[in-house]
Order: C-alpha cells, then structure tokens, then sequence
C-alpha cells in the first residue's frame, strides 16, 4: 500500500500533505497525550464535585428547600446557619464544621509537626502582657 494510501485509510481523508511516516508516529503520540490529559481532567472534575446532586426550586422569597435525607445526613437542624460562598463552579453551600474542615485541609501542608501556633500565639500575648504590666 502506498503512503498516500495508508494516510487515507487511518485518517480516512487524501492528505494536503505527502505522508510522512514520522510525521504520522509523531501525531499518534499527540492524540494519545490529548486523549490522556483530557482522560484526567475529565476524572478529576468528576471527583471534585459532590457525590450527591438533588434539584431544588426557589420560591417567590428566594428561599430554597433542602431535601430532609440530606439535611439528616449532613445533622442539619433547622435554624442552623449555613456558610453560602460563591465559586468558579457555582453556589456552595457548608455546614461551619465542613467549612473548618476545608479551611484545616487547605492549610495542612503548611503545618509545622510538632510546632503549636496556638501555643506561641498564647506565649506571644502573654509577653505582651507582661511588659504592659512592666510599664
């Protein structure tokens, strides 16, 4: 088969270019990373959001109705306040324990072990204090 012919049969149109096989082996590697980044964006996207999605209305007062499966899964009381951020992807909408939770997940790769910023934040005042004792 000749160049022009194995170039028609895999890309299924006549080439505007002579057919290189190089070229060919270079584009094959191409659309297999593409396929590959896209393979891993697509999962991660899938992995980002919640595992549980419901449809919800507004009413006339802007107000929304949280399912009740839900509201007892995540120990939602009524009359609990809840922390509403808006992001990239849309409406977010934590409990406070979920939105600690996030903020210590964001902030762990800074933590020192075996260092307490609570204990030298109470150290430092305590310093404070005792030299506006001292004066």
């Amino acid at each position: 088969m000749s160049r022009e012919g194995a170039c028609s049969k895999m890309w299924g149109i006549k080439p505007f270019l002579p057919c290189n096989p190089l070229l060919d082996r270079f584009t094959q590697l191409w659309h297999y990373a593409l396929a590959r980044h896209f393979h891993f964006k697509l999962n991660e996207m899938l992995h980002s959001h919640p595992h549980q999605s419901t449809r919800v209305r507004v009413d006339t007062a802007g107000r929304v109705t949280l399912p009740a499966d839900l509201r007892h899964k995540l120990g939602i009381e009524p009359g609990q306040e809840l922390i509403l951020a808006e992001d990239s992807q849309g409406i977010r909408l934590q409990t406070f324990d979920q939105a600690v939770r996030a903020a210590q997940e964001a902030f762990a790769p800074y933590r020192i072990p075996g260092q307490s910023i609570v204990d030298e934040l109470i150290r430092e005042r305590r310093e404070e204090a005792n030299r506006e004792y001292d004066e």
